[in-house]
Protein backbone atom coordinates (compact mmCIF):
# COMPACT_ATOMS: atom_id res chain seq x y z
CA UNK A 1 0.00 0.00 0.00
CA UNK A 2 2.87 2.38 0.79
CA UNK A 3 4.48 1.77 -2.61
CA UNK A 4 1.14 2.22 -4.35
CA UNK A 5 0.53 5.50 -2.51
CA UNK A 6 4.04 6.67 -3.41
CA UNK A 7 3.55 5.90 -7.11
CA UNK A 8 0.14 7.61 -7.09
CA UNK A 9 1.79 10.69 -5.53
CA UNK A 10 4.53 10.65 -8.19
CA UNK A 11 1.95 10.40 -10.97
CA UNK A 12 0.05 13.38 -9.53
CA UNK A 13 3.00 15.64 -8.70
CA UNK A 14 5.58 14.60 -11.34
CA UNK A 15 8.77 15.23 -9.35
CA UNK A 16 12.06 15.27 -11.27
CA UNK A 17 13.29 12.02 -9.72
CA UNK A 18 12.16 9.01 -7.75
CA UNK A 19 14.50 6.74 -5.81
CA UNK A 20 13.00 3.35 -5.02
CA UNK A 21 14.82 0.81 -2.88
CA UNK A 22 14.07 -2.71 -3.97
CA UNK A 23 16.12 -5.74 -2.94
CA UNK A 24 18.09 -8.66 -4.30
CA UNK A 25 15.20 -10.74 -2.89
CA UNK A 26 13.19 -9.62 -5.95
CA UNK A 27 15.18 -12.00 -8.16
CA UNK A 28 13.64 -15.38 -8.97
CA UNK A 29 14.55 -17.89 -6.27
CA UNK A 30 15.90 -20.26 -8.92
CA UNK A 31 18.75 -17.76 -9.44
CA UNK A 32 19.42 -17.25 -5.74
CA UNK A 33 20.74 -20.69 -4.81
CA UNK A 34 24.48 -21.12 -4.38
CA UNK A 35 24.64 -24.11 -6.69
CA UNK A 36 22.97 -22.19 -9.52
CA UNK A 37 26.36 -20.60 -10.29
CA UNK A 38 24.56 -17.59 -11.71
CA UNK A 39 25.66 -14.02 -11.07
CA UNK A 40 22.58 -11.85 -10.70
CA UNK A 41 22.38 -8.99 -13.17
CA UNK A 42 19.75 -6.28 -13.44
CA UNK A 43 17.96 -7.53 -16.56
CA UNK A 44 17.22 -10.96 -15.04
CA UNK A 45 13.98 -9.48 -13.77
CA UNK A 46 11.52 -9.08 -16.61
CA UNK A 47 8.35 -7.36 -15.40
CA UNK A 48 6.39 -8.74 -18.37
CA UNK A 49 7.36 -12.34 -17.47
CA UNK A 50 7.64 -12.45 -13.70
CA UNK A 51 9.25 -15.45 -11.99
CA UNK A 52 8.92 -16.45 -8.33
CA UNK A 53 10.86 -14.01 -6.10
CA UNK A 54 11.91 -14.65 -2.50
CA UNK A 55 8.72 -15.08 -0.44
CA UNK A 56 6.71 -12.11 0.85
CA UNK A 57 9.54 -9.58 1.04
CA UNK A 58 10.76 -10.35 -2.49
CA UNK A 59 7.20 -10.15 -3.83
CA UNK A 60 6.63 -6.79 -2.15
CA UNK A 61 9.81 -5.36 -3.68
CA UNK A 62 9.04 -6.81 -7.11
CA UNK A 63 5.54 -5.32 -6.87
CA UNK A 64 7.09 -1.93 -6.03
CA UNK A 65 9.32 -2.17 -9.09
CA UNK A 66 6.30 -3.09 -11.20
CA UNK A 67 4.36 -0.08 -9.91
CA UNK A 68 7.34 2.16 -10.73
CA UNK A 69 7.11 0.96 -14.34
CA UNK A 70 3.87 2.96 -14.68
CA UNK A 71 5.60 6.27 -13.94
CA UNK A 72 5.74 8.48 -17.01
CA UNK A 73 8.82 9.98 -18.61
CA UNK A 74 8.61 13.28 -16.69
CA UNK A 75 9.99 11.60 -13.58
CA UNK A 76 13.36 9.87 -13.81
CA UNK A 77 13.14 6.61 -11.84
CA UNK A 78 16.13 5.07 -10.08
CA UNK A 79 15.65 1.60 -8.64
CA UNK A 80 18.34 0.19 -6.36
CA UNK A 81 18.66 -3.46 -5.36
CA UNK A 82 21.11 -3.66 -2.47
CA UNK A 83 22.41 -7.11 -1.66
CA UNK A 84 23.23 -8.19 1.92
CA UNK A 85 23.85 -4.87 3.58
CA UNK A 86 25.42 -4.47 6.98
CA UNK A 87 26.34 -1.63 9.30
CA UNK A 88 27.33 -0.79 12.85
CA UNK A 89 23.83 -0.40 14.27
CA UNK A 90 22.24 -3.42 12.60
CA UNK A 91 20.13 -5.81 14.68
CA UNK A 92 21.65 -9.06 15.90
CA UNK A 93 18.87 -10.82 13.96
CA UNK A 94 21.16 -10.48 10.93
CA UNK A 95 24.21 -12.68 10.32
CA UNK A 96 26.97 -10.09 9.93
CA UNK A 97 26.58 -8.30 13.30
CA UNK A 98 25.72 -11.60 15.01
CA UNK A 99 28.96 -13.17 13.84
CA UNK A 100 30.93 -10.17 15.10
CA UNK A 101 29.14 -10.38 18.46
CA UNK A 102 29.93 -14.11 18.71
CA UNK A 103 33.60 -13.41 18.09
CA UNK A 104 33.60 -10.71 20.78
CA UNK A 105 32.05 -13.16 23.25
CA UNK A 106 34.70 -15.77 22.38
CA UNK A 107 32.77 -18.58 24.05
CA UNK A 108 34.65 -21.29 22.18
CA UNK A 109 31.55 -22.17 20.17
CA UNK A 110 30.67 -20.22 17.07
CA UNK A 111 27.09 -20.89 15.94
CA UNK A 112 26.60 -20.58 12.18
CA UNK A 113 23.00 -20.51 11.01
CA UNK A 114 22.09 -23.26 8.56
CA UNK A 115 24.79 -25.47 7.09
CA UNK A 116 27.14 -22.53 6.47
CA UNK A 117 27.26 -22.95 2.71
CA UNK A 118 24.60 -20.33 1.97
CA UNK A 119 26.17 -17.40 0.12
CA UNK A 120 25.66 -13.66 0.38
CA UNK A 121 27.20 -10.63 -1.28
CA UNK A 122 27.98 -8.43 1.75
CA UNK A 123 27.99 -4.67 1.20
CA UNK A 124 28.46 -1.98 3.85
CA UNK A 125 25.75 0.67 4.19
CA UNK A 126 28.29 3.42 3.43
CA UNK A 127 28.98 1.75 0.07
CA UNK A 128 25.23 1.58 -0.60
CA UNK A 129 24.93 5.32 0.08
CA UNK A 130 27.93 6.10 -2.15
CA UNK A 131 26.53 3.98 -4.99
CA UNK A 132 23.16 5.75 -4.82
CA UNK A 133 24.87 9.14 -4.69
CA UNK A 134 27.04 8.27 -7.71
CA UNK A 135 24.06 7.07 -9.76
CA UNK A 136 22.06 10.18 -8.92
CA UNK A 137 25.01 12.46 -9.76
CA UNK A 138 25.44 10.73 -13.14
CA UNK A 139 21.67 11.16 -13.59
CA UNK A 140 21.16 7.93 -15.51
CA UNK A 141 17.78 6.50 -14.49
CA UNK A 142 17.48 2.74 -14.33
CA UNK A 143 17.78 -0.27 -12.10
CA UNK A 144 21.03 -0.92 -10.28
CA UNK A 145 22.31 -3.81 -8.21
CA UNK A 146 24.42 -2.69 -5.27
CA UNK A 147 26.93 -5.25 -4.06
CA UNK A 148 30.56 -6.23 -4.22
CA UNK A 149 30.15 -9.09 -6.68
CA UNK A 150 32.01 -11.32 -4.22
CA UNK A 151 30.05 -14.38 -3.09
CA UNK A 152 30.88 -15.18 0.54
CA UNK A 153 29.47 -18.19 2.39
CA UNK A 154 28.47 -18.02 6.04
CA UNK A 155 31.38 -20.40 6.74
CA UNK A 156 33.81 -17.99 5.03
CA UNK A 157 32.35 -15.02 6.87
CA UNK A 158 32.77 -16.86 10.19
CA UNK A 159 36.40 -17.62 9.32
CA UNK A 160 37.07 -13.97 8.41
CA UNK A 161 35.52 -12.74 11.66
CA UNK A 162 37.34 -15.33 13.76
CA UNK A 163 40.68 -14.50 12.12
CA UNK A 164 40.13 -10.75 12.48
CA UNK A 165 39.25 -11.19 16.18
CA UNK A 166 42.38 -13.32 16.58
CA UNK A 167 40.49 -16.03 18.42
CA UNK A 168 42.96 -18.86 18.91
CA UNK A 169 40.50 -21.67 19.59
CA UNK A 170 36.99 -21.65 18.25
CA UNK A 171 34.75 -24.50 17.26
CA UNK A 172 32.73 -23.78 14.14
CA UNK A 173 29.28 -25.16 14.79
CA UNK A 174 26.26 -25.11 12.47
CA UNK A 175 22.70 -25.05 13.71
CA UNK A 176 21.91 -28.03 11.48
CA UNK A 177 24.59 -30.10 13.21
CA UNK A 178 22.78 -29.78 16.55
CA UNK A 179 20.19 -32.29 15.37
CA UNK A 180 22.78 -34.96 14.52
Amino acid sequence: AIDSDMVQWVLRTEPDRLVYFSSSAAYPTSYQYQDSGIKLVEDMINLSDISMPDMTYGWSKLTGEYLCSFINNKTRVFIFRPFSGYGSDQSLDYPFPSFIQRAKEDSGIFDIWGDGTQVRDWVHIYDVVEAVDAALNMDIPGTYNIGTGVPTSFNQLAEYVINEAKISTCLLYTSDAADE
